[in-house]
């Protein structure tokens, strides 16, 4: 037996809605793991930066509302809130993601 790995998930966007709209855009085609940080978590625009993530690179057109919004991506996305939804805090896929999209040492 050849163990290939040891976990998985993905981030999904529901068909036809403001985030799927945004995703096949050409011009945005998905999300990056810096986006994904800026999505998930609450952290400040300081604290992100002091993890790498360029906000001004992943939010381009932040209005500076403090809501997280498609359009806060690119221009040409709806102007909705961005409503992430993941496993609860007490099951090991929340450990796996935050380890490996928010902050290895915040949660290893």
């Amino acid at each position: 037996q050849l163990e290939v790995g040891v976990d998985g998930l993905a981030v999904v966007v529901a068909k036809n809605s403001a985030g799927h709209d945004c995703l096949v855009n050409p011009e945005v085609r998905g999300l990056t793991l810096a986006q994904l940080r800026w999505i998930f978590t609450d952290w400040s625009d300081e604290n992100l930066a002091a993890e790498g993530v360029n906000v001004t690179s992943v939010a381009p057109d932040d209005d500076g509302d403090g809501v997280k919004e498609w359009s806060d991506l690119h221009r040409d996305c709806p102007q909705v809130p961005i409503n992430p939804y993941g496993a609860g805090d007490q099951s090991g896929t929340h450990d796996f993601f935050g380890e490996v999209v928010l902050c290895e040492e915040c949660f290893g």
